[in-house]
């Protein structure tokens, strides 16, 4: 659990408080529509919440379903009784899903219901990180301005660096007032995907490594082919793309044209024949096109947040050995508290760096995956992308 020791009594007070207030604030559906996972609520939220738990969760209580799911008769309790009886670590597009038409609205509307949980889930993975890191810092500044404070006392430190001392303790106390607003943010995203009370202290199992990066990361014209040939948007907007084609005239009748166009006569000229002309085809086309370079714009982002990652994962044991040295020369009366603190600062800051690289990787994987269609592909790691 991310949480300091320190911190837990609180949170197992917002857990009782919330199985007290949760049936307040839970929507009134009927019983045999959403009524068992309403209930279910305060178990969720009083609980550390795992990737795959939030995933199952969304389907069943996301806000921008439930219309969908009334149109189609799924009750959110029948869907939640089933998805218990499917597999540990559950596919979406497999286990959910299945060979639905290409165009049928169920399927963009649940794979960005799950997209919105996933990326809640990551932001409060690395918040709850990030403020624990800051907590740390504040604790270590404190202990360095009060030893500050007794070597001045004792006339074995100036003014100015006694000084620093406080401004650093005092620094680090206003950091980590931002941090546990930002993890307070990051716990209403993720309560509001997953309909539980806003006010729940929800926290969530340590965000996973990055895996072997893999090859097609990088491979931009790979990820294409296997979008067109199994990404539902994809074989849509071809396939609309293929109807307009299949109703075009083999031919049109052009005028001549003359510039400036404000002069030209093909504004008003009627020639009869302007429906023939390929209006459909270019509106599929710019369609299609779009989606490619949405999903293009999706891997290059991808590659480069996977690229920042490995790069703050290979600082986190320079800034430990850095402050190891620091530590050294410090008891060797070599470096002053300052600088000993500075290199602690250096190495929290780089811890939280790294949450955020690793979050920010695994939420634009998300994204990658439904502009796929749920699924990303299969490959044996880069062999050249390993970390620095």
């Amino acid at each position: 659990m991310h949480t300091s020791s320190r911190m837990r009594p609180v949170l197992a007070a917002s857990a009782a408080c919330i199985a007290l207030v949760a049936p307040v604030h839970a929507a009134p559906f009927p019983t045999g529509y959403a009524r068992a996972v309403a209930a279910d609520s305060a178990r969720l939220a009083a609980t550390p919440l795992t990737l795959d738990a939030a995933i199952r969760r969304a389907l069943v209580a996301h806000p921008t379903l439930h219309l969908l799911y009334i149109a189609r008769g799924i009750a959110p309790d029948a869907l939640a009784d089933t998805l218990t009886k499917q597999p540990s670590t559950l596919d979406v597009v497999r286990d959910v899903l299945g060979p639905l038409p290409a165009g049928d609205t169920l399927i963009p509307a649940v794979l960005a219901a799950v997209t919105d949980a996933q990326t809640a889930w990551y932001t409060l993975a690395a918040a709850q990180g990030g403020h624990d890191a800051a907590q740390q810092l504040q604790q270590a500044a404190l202990a360095s301005a009060e030893l500050a404070e007794g070597q001045s006392d004792a006339g074995n430190l100036a003014e100015p660096e006694l000084l620093a001392a406080q401004l650093a303790a005092n620094h680090a106390d206003a950091e980590l007032g931002e941090r546990l607003l930002q993890l307070q943010q990051a716990r209403r995203m993720l309560a509001t995907a997953l309909d539980l009370p806003v006010t729940a202290a929800l926290e969530t199992t340590p965000m996973p490594a990055l895996p072997g990066k893999p090859a097609w990361l990088g491979d931009g014209a790979a990820l294409l082919a296997l979008a067109h040939a199994g990404a539902p948007a994809f074989r849509l907007a071809r396939q609309a793309e293929s109807t307009a084609e299949a109703r075009l005239s083999p031919r049109i009748t052009s005028r001549a044209i003359t510039l400036p166009l404000a002069r030209s006569n093909v504004f008003t000229a009627d020639d009869g024949e302007r429906e023939r002309w390929p209006t459909e085809q270019v509106a599929a086309h710019a369609d299609l096109r779009a989606l490619e370079d949405a999903l293009i714009g999706a891997q290059q982002q991808a590659a480069q947040d996977w690229r920042q990652a490995e790069l703050a994962a290979a600082r986190q044991p320079l800034l430990a050995a850095r402050t190891r040295a620091t530590l050294q020369r410090y008891n060797g009366m070599l470096a002053g508290v300052d600088a000993l603190l500075q290199a602690k600062q250096a190495q929290l800051a780089g811890k939280q760096d790294e949450l955020q690289a690793r979050r920010d990787t695994w939420i634009a994987l998300a994204h990658l995956q439904a502009l796929l269609g749920g699924q990303l592909p299969s490959s044996q790691p880069d062999q050249t992308g390993a970390q620095p």
